[in-house]
């Protein structure tokens, strides 16, 4: 008979080094393309992926995920939106999708493991994911699976550097609080009339340029909000205008009004609240 509990310290030690595996990899990929390949992820997930997949299967690796990954991140989201983190998409890839990268960018990769061949890549990743499909299935390992589990991660930590902390990764509930807070003042400031000082938005200033406000997480509120904060450049460069020159306050209002801010900076905060 098999025991249980002997077979479930064997599958979560397992899961540990899929985990080392996975993410050294997902991490060292990131961090080598973006260092050398400018827009490497977009014109990487342009490819065909049929070819793609066709390829792997010859080479006995199954089928990739990557044309999937925005319908992984879409159901993530809907479970789990202000606990959800926000990260790069290769977070969202296999260990398939992980050698199809290294694959193709093998000129970037050649230096950094001690076998100058890829196919000794492919043979141990062959033999991650075989293991690995067991191991996400709570199916009972065998001793032999976890010893080639424990050779393919220290092959991986031999090969690449540690890393302590994973790249590109925000909590979401970090980034809608920010805007939430932000907001909330200027709903103050249009409930009051027009502004006579310029509106802050530092908060959005700082952060519209990081890598996650172009995630597909914001994809059904950024365009609204993004516009919203280019009407409120535009209101602080009249106010600064005109308080230099010291006239024609009234164009402030008609602006305001024009634009209906007032009403637009109750929408794009109850946009995050509602998110």
């Amino acid at each position: 008979m098999m025991n249980i509990d002997n077979y479930k310290i064997a599958n979560t030690e397992g899961y540990g080094l899929l985990f080392n595996i996975e993410n050294k990899l997902r991490i060292h990929i990131l961090n080598t393309l973006n260092n050398n390949v400018e827009n490497w992820w977009s014109d990487f997930k342009q490819r065909d992926f049929y070819k793609i997949s066709k390829s792997l299967k010859d080479d006995d690796m199954g089928w990739i995920s990557l044309g999937k990954i925005q319908d992984k991140i879409g159901d993530e989201i809907k479970v789990d939106r202000k606990n959800n983190i926000i990260m790069h998409e290769i977070f969202y890839t296999n260990i398939n999708d992980l050698y199809a990268i290294i694959k193709h960018y093998w000129e970037y990769f050649k230096n950094d493991f001690s076998s100058k061949d890829p196919q000794e890549i492919l043979y141990r990743l062959k033999t991650v994911r075989r293991i690995r499909n067991k191991v996400m299935h709570s199916k009972p390992i065998s001793d032999i699976e976890l010893e080639e589990l424990k050779t393919a991660s220290a092959f991986i930590d031999a090969n690449i550097n540690s890393y302590k902390e994973f790249p590109e990764s925000i909590l979401l509930k970090t980034v809608l609080d920010g805007l939430q807070n932000e907001l909330s003042e200027h709903v103050k400031i249009f409930d009051q009339g027009p502004p006579t000082n310029n509106i802050k938005c530092k908060w959005y200033e700082e952060n519209q340029n990081e890598w996650w406000w172009e995630s597909i997480v914001f994809s059904d509120i950024k365009e609204s909000i993004n516009h919203y904060y280019d009407l409120i450049e535009e209101l602080n460069n009249l106010i600064d205008t005109i308080n230099r020159v010291g006239r024609n306050r009234h164009r402030i209002r008609h602006f305001v009004v024009e634009n209906n801010l007032k009403e637009r900076s109750t929408e794009v905060y109850n946009i995050i609240i509602n998110f």
